[in-house]
C-alpha cells in the first residue's frame, strides 16, 4: 500500500483544523488510530489511542492503548474511561 499526501499534511493537521472550526480545545479530545498515517493525530490530542492491531511503530508512539478493533477496542476504552 502507497500513500501519498502533500507535505505537511496529515491527520494532526486536520484535527486541529477541525477543533479550530469548531471551538474544541485538542485537549478535550480523545483520538484512536492504529495506521503510521494516524500518528501526527494520536500525539497530538490530549488522549491519543492505539488499538492492539495498530502497527507497531503506531502503538509504540502512542500515550494509551486499547483493545484490537475487532474486539471493540473504542468501546472498550470509552467505557472504561467513562466509568470511572
Amino acid at each position: 500500500m502507497l500513500e501519498i499526501g502533500a507535505l505537511g499534511v496529515n491527520k494532526g493537521v486536520a484535527l486541529r483544523q477541525v477543533c479550530s472550526l469548531y471551538n474544541i480545545d485538542v485537549q478535550e479530545v480523545i483520538a484512536f488510530g492504529d495506521g503510521e498515517n494516524d500518528i501526527e493525530m494520536l500525539q497530538l490530542a490530549s488522549t491519543g489511542v492505539a488499538m492492539a492491531n495498530a502497527m507497531p511503530r503506531t502503538r509504540s508512539l502512542a500515550k494509551y492503548h486499547t483493545s484490537s478493533v475487532e474486539e471493540g477496542g473504542v468501546g472498550v476504552y470509552l467505557d472504561r474511561v467513562f466509568s470511572q
